[in-house]
């Protein structure tokens, strides 16, 4: 392949998208609205022999659309792909004529007017289409394995050792991501090989001066599921002290149960921060004895993780009206020690919830 051979190919299909996209996508931010469809192929999305640079440049096409689609979605611009399955020079010569005539544009065409039309959102989404088969694509990843330490990273004999397992796609634990924050995430929250960060020298029982004491709130005469959404009446809602978050955590505190604690093994630290820039801390203890909740950090407690977060978002959190994750990523909940222990609470939160229903 000639450097000619490469650079036509990839300006014709590549650059070509781009440019009528470079010219449309400003009109379309203006009005709020619009619909792209790139044209991908199976050569793209699975590679073909003989046609690297036409492979490079369908496939770039996938990565062009979803990042558009990720800037687009506030401006209602809606953007997918499709690959057509559809007979051309080449299937020709191979596929039976009667199956040829499947492979007309016809087929396709119905499926481009439907991601055209403005009741349709979908977005990012990659089709196959062709002879009346109209199927979405996404990428798959395993299980996976990890291996090493936080401060010692996996040999390639480890890698070696557990090859056929990093291949293998066997069973019900394979994982659709969908943009480049789930494979941060899939290591910040899976990793066994995560260790905790050295502690510093414990810190004593807060001072009541230095942390306010949050007012005992009435519980109301009707409460409702811990997850309940903003537009119903909660606990906090009737919170008149400084903190939202210590309502939340007296309920806690009556959910502790040996089976919780069997199952987190693990001690939390909630560092809050509310709107008068207070701050109060709490300990949640589920790896020692029954388990418990203490104001401030106990001296003969080490955390395995510290999850410092506003008022306001806690309370967000534990009504699951925020993701974790995506409060992780910016920056809003940060997290100390064991960052894979820390991403359990949203699952201990969830194991208490049956028996949440009514005090939240």
């Amino acid at each position: 392949m000639t450097d000619e051979d490469w650079n036509t190919v990839v300006k014709v299909h590549l650059h070509g998208t781009y440019a009528l996209t470079h010219e449309v996508w400003p009109h379309m931010i203006q009005n709020k609205y619009g619909r792209i469809i790139v044209t991908t192929s199976a050569a793209g999305l699975y590679g073909n022999f003989g046609q690297v640079n036409y492979s490079s440049a369908k496939m770039a096409l996938v990565a062009f659309m979803k990042s558009l689609a990720q800037e687009g979605e506030k401006y209602n611009i809606a953007v997918n792909a499709v690959s057509p399955i559809a007979a051309s020079r080449m299937t020709e010569t191979v596929v039976p004529a009667d199956i040829l005539t499947l492979l007309r544009p016809s087929y396709v065409a119905p499926l481009v007017a439907k991601l055209c039309h403005q009741d349709c959102n979908t977005s990012g989404a990659v089709f196959e289409c062709g002879g009346g088969l109209i199927a979405s694509v996404k990428l798959q990843r395993n299980k996976g394995v990890f291996l090493g330490t936080a401060n010692n990273p996996p040999t390639v004999e480890d890698i070696d050792e557990n090859w056929s397992s990093i291949l293998s796609f066997e069973g019900n634990e394979s994982e659709y991501p969908q943009s480049a924050k789930d494979s941060l995430m899939a290591v910040v929250t899976r990793s066994s090989a995560v260790q905790p960060a050295a502690q510093p020298a414990a810190q004593p029982a807060a001072q009541p001066a230095a942390q306010p004491a949050a007012q005992p709130a009435a519980k109301p005469a009707a409460q409702v599921n811990a997850s309940t959404n903003s537009k119903k009446t909660r606990i906090t809602d009737t919170s008149a002290g400084p903190f939202k978050s210590a309502v939340i955590i007296d309920v806690l505190r009556d959910l502790i149960t040996e089976d919780v604690v069997k199952r987190a093994k693990a001690v939390f630290v909630f560092d809050i921060t509310n709107t008068d820039k207070q701050n109060r801390k709490w300990t949640l203890d589920l790896k020692n004895g029954k388990g418990g909740i203490q104001d401030g950090i106990p001296s003969n407690v080490k955390p395995d993780a510290t999850l410092s977060v506003s008022d306001s978002d806690f309370v967000r959190l534990v009504y699951q009206e925020v993701n974790p994750q995506k409060l992780f990523m910016t920056g809003k909940l940060k997290v100390k020690g064991n960052i894979a222990i820390a991403m359990k609470f949203e699952q201990i939160l969830r194991s208490m919830e049956e028996r949440a229903r009514g005090r939240l």
